[in-house]
């Protein structure tokens, strides 16, 4: 169908007042044109009204529905659908929402049928935008390793649901922020395994993009299509990343099929022939930079047989070159500066005084046995049993259990929710709080609770259910917070956004917030009070930190993960945990040891179980109890998935909260 161009403008004008008709009675109201190719429009929508929810959506235009356009519509949302509707669905892939057709009427009477796709809207940039604000320049490694460990993850579970993206691009990367974090989304899954050539010699494939699509992608009927295309081009996008340079450009004047033939016979993109473009901390490990060359030679191979059989084969090695790098490259491998004491914050409207807190001997917590834990009958015979509740509406992102285990909080877009002996419900929250700005919740003594985020936010739930205060700073993240009894007081963990500096905070009762910054680090994830008196701290790049009174002092163990969570022991040494399912256990003296491990799995969280045991949960149902020969994984029923978010001990039991409400309960056979 032939339609002039300014036919196809008035048909988009008119769309942006139109009223699409979905599924289920549902509506979606076009506001703003936010992109347009060469096939169809893509708007920003409201969902259901028309100041809804933003959704976007996307229409064919009329001039191009014809057989080949609409399957590939249909393909894509027929894809996202099986990808939203797996058991885990990969918080890393675009959502799809709805599809139709929108019959749109004209002035003069004329209708156009409009295929249509609903689609989450992802407000950020795309990678290829973020390459173009310093071209030639490649990303940190550091950034480069979270970006594409995301990337990774959800390509693998994609490749498990036996589907091949098949144009993985810069483009087609949405990076998008979600409470600091920046997050990938995976995006366009509509390509179809045809290409055509024209008149004029272009190569022309339906989605794909020569220079990133391997050369199995432009034969005939696409029979070696498989996830090893894919590996290819996360390859190739990769070394755009690291390098601000395409791994197989097209110079001005060349045909497309002249890019195909140097990815066919030509040399493989190599990072040592672009040093001055990679990133600093890079450069200087010529070795780590070796071995991502010898794995790109392998991922970028003209053949696909000859290529790694996995994205995670491939992957495996680069995530821990970049990771090497980055821990290299930070400053605090060159010294510490003297930090500053701790500091008092008094927040704009009052103190935190209110906050429900026990006394100092009120919150003595009854000791555990000294030298090595025991791993006897009262621990090592819990029987774990699932609590008949439902799940939460959308999973959570943090989570606690009252100091009494009798009921469970979740923390996620839904807001705050209660459970306690049956289903979640609503925890009423104050006016106007934006709960996509905070980022955890602790349970404290008494009944009280804390949240805490962004902006410096912390908020106190009194036992009553009254909120009594808040505290406020603007470029203050808190990210952790944890309680400890000897003495009373709330250790916060947090950063300032401007110079990414850590920051530790100190809240007692009837006292204001005392803080301390500590530069030239990594993000500190998390904090502990040890015997000594002193704070022991840990976070990402492996950082692992003594803080008395002088300069934070570094506890050197080995630095080859990040390490998320700590527990002060009796004899004042500490666990901690970590990604990959590292564990670590520190003497009285903080001489740190490697404990075995039955998971390669992130450990999340830590508490003393029931004995005075140390247990730890982590990512994908990973609880682990620790003996005396290490670290053992310990069996939970099959409808018990995702990340654990809480460990609750008690006497004779142990509870385990994960992110979708489930809740699991631990007790002595």
């Amino acid at each position: 169908m032939t339609i002039s161009a300014d036919r196809l403008r008035q048909l988009s004008d008119l769309l942006t007042r139109a009223s699409i008709e979905g599924s289920s009675g549902l509506s979606y109201h076009p506001s703003e044109l936010i992109g347009e190719g060469g096939q169809g429009w893509v708007f920003r929508a409201g969902y259901d009204e028309p100041d809804g929810p933003w959704v976007v959506v996307k229409l064919l235009r009329p001039d191009v529905v014809n057989e080949e356009a609409l399957a590939r519509f249909l393909q894509e949302a027929d894809v996202l659908r099986k990808l939203g509707q797996a058991q885990a669905p990969s918080p890393n892939v675009v959502r799809f929402y709805d599809h139709g057709v929108h019959r749109c009427r004209m002035p003069d009477g004329e209708v156009y049928a409009l295929p249509f796709t609903v689609l989450e809207f992802v407000h950020g940039q795309t990678l290829a935008q973020i390459l173009a604000q310093n071209p030639g320049k490649g990303l940190a490694a550091a950034r480069v390793r979270r970006l594409f460990r995301q990337v990774a993850r959800a390509l693998s579970l994609i490749h498990e649901a036996q589907i091949v993206h098949r144009d993985l691009k810069p483009s087609n990367l949405l990076i998008t922020t979600e409470a600091t974090q920046e997050v990938v989304k995976i995006t366009d899954f509509g390509l179809v395994k045809r290409f055509d050539v024209d008149g004029r010699g272009t190569l022309a494939l339906a989605g794909a993009s020569v220079g990133y699509a391997p050369p199995e992608q432009f034969e005939m009927g696409n029979r070696r299509v498989s996830a090893r295309t894919d590996l290819f081009s996360f390859a190739s996008v990769l070394f755009e990343a690291l390098t601000g340079v395409q791994a197989f450009p097209s110079y001005p004047g060349e045909t497309p099929f002249q890019v195909l033939s140097r990815v066919l016979s030509g040399p493989r993109p190599r990072l040592s022939s672009f040093p001055n473009a990679l990133p600093r901390e890079l450069a200087e490990r010529p070795d780590l930079v070796q071995l991502i060359d010898r794995e790109l030679d392998r991922a970028t191979g003209a053949d696909p047989a000859t290529r790694h059989e996995t994205l995670l084969e491939f992957w495996g090695p680069v995530e821990g070159a970049l990771r090497q790098s980055a821990e290299r490259g930070a400053p605090h491998q060159g010294g510490k500066p003297t930090p500053a004491p701790f500091a008092t914050t008094q927040p704009k409207n009052g103190s935190i005084a209110p906050l429900a807190g026990p006394s100092v001997e009120q919150a003595r917590a009854p000791s555990s046995p000294s030298g090595l834990l025991p791993s006897g009958p009262s621990s090592s015979s819990l029987i774990f049993r699932a609590r008949p509740s439902p799940t939460l509406p959308t999973r959570a992102w943090a989570g606690a259990f009252a100091s009494d285990g009798r009921a469970a909080f979740a923390l996620g877009r839904f807001g705050l929710m209660r459970s306690e002996g049956g289903g979640w419900s609503p925890h009423p929250l104050p006016a106007g709080l934006d709960v996509s700005r905070l980022r955890g919740v602790l349970a404290l003594p008494q009944g009280g609770l804390l949240l805490y985020g962004e902006q410096g936010q912390l908020l106190g739930r009194n036992p009553d259910g009254s909120f009594s205060s808040w505290a406020q700073e603007p470029g203050l993240l808190w990210h952790n917070a944890s309680f400890s009894p000897n003495p009373a007081e709330i250790l916060l963990v947090g950063e300032q956004i401007d110079s990414g500096a850590s920051v530790i905070g100190l809240l007692r009762p009837g006292q204001p917030l005392l803080r301390r910054v500590i530069d030239d680090t990594h993000r500190i994830l998390a904090a502990t009070r040890l015997l000594s008196g002193g704070l022991l701290l840990c976070g990402e790049g492996g950082e692992l930190l003594h803080l008395g009174s002088g300069p934070a002092e570094p506890v050197n163990w080995g630095r080859t993960g990040h390490l998320m969570a700590l527990l002060a022991t009796p004899e004042g040494g500490a666990y901690v945990v970590g990604s990959g399912g590292h564990a670590l256990r520190l003497s009285g003296s903080l001489e740190a040891r490697l404990e075995p491990v039955q998971t390669t799995r992130d450990l999340l969280v830590l508490g003393l179980g029931p004995g005075g045991v140390p247990w730890a949960g982590g990512d994908d149902a990973r609880l682990l109890r620790r003996s005396a020969e290490g670290w053992i994984r310990v069996a939970l029923p099959a409808s018990l998935q995702g990340r654990i978010l809480a460990l609750h001990p008690g006497p004779e039991s142990l509870c385990v909260l994960f992110e979708d409400g489930q809740i699991a309960e631990g007790t002595v056979a």
